[in-house]
């Protein structure tokens, strides 16, 4: 794993050694996965999941803040605060098609076919630091796999991002149907019997 503080971001996804590769965008809003990324401990074990042919990437962006608009003079308008993105953030939200920094944190998918950036994200759950290393390990293990038992020639590169987009889709559904089971947990404590 590599914090990509420095570094620009064009330049791995043109890389031409990187074929498949990951990146955790985070913000100052989100203490357990900056906990989880400075931790010696919690780095190393992200690092030995994800391997040494798939690497992952840290980036984190400029803290946006709320502002209230100004009004010109004469004119009257609702004080309601906005959202503001620092001008610094705008590269890192055009190559993530990211409407602002408020959506993270995530994790990403690139799969280089070509000329083509293939990408996938799933938001990283950070209820707290473990349940994020429980959920990243088990991401980056079975990437891990799909890259180690997959021919990487040009041609099945598709196939192999296809693979990981199915890998991350069943984990979206599976996080999906746990909120619902829970949901439905609190429900029924409501809900008396006939």
């Amino acid at each position: 794993m590599i914090d990509l503080t420095d570094r620009k971001i064009n330049e791995i996804c043109n890389s031409s050694e990187l074929k498949t590769f990951g990146i955790i965008l985070y913000n100052e809003e989100n203490p357990n996965i900056i906990k989880l990324l400075r931790d010696d401990d919690y780095w190393n074990a992200l690092d030995k999941a994800s391997g040494e042919k798939f690497i992952i990437f840290t980036i984190k962006p400029k803290k946006g803040f709320t502002k209230i608009p100004q009004m010109q003079e004469g004119m009257m308008g609702m004080l309601v605060p906005v959202w503001e993105e620092p001008s610094d953030n705008k590269e890192i939200l055009d190559n993530f098609d990211l409407k602002s920094t408020k959506e993270l944190p995530k994790f990403f998918i690139f799969t280089k076919v070509g000329d083509v950036l293939l990408k996938k994200s799933i938001t990283i759950d950070e209820t707290n630091v473990d349940i994020s290393l429980e959920q990243l390990k088990k991401i980056f293990q079975n990437i891990r796999d799909i890259i180690e038992k997959s021919d990487i020639r040009e041609e099945h590169k598709v196939q192999i991002h296809d693979k990981i987009e199915h890998e991350l889709e069943k984990h979206n559904f599976r996080k999906a149907l746990l909120k619902v089971d829970s949901f439905l947990g609190k429900i029924k404590k409501y809900i008396s019997p006939f």
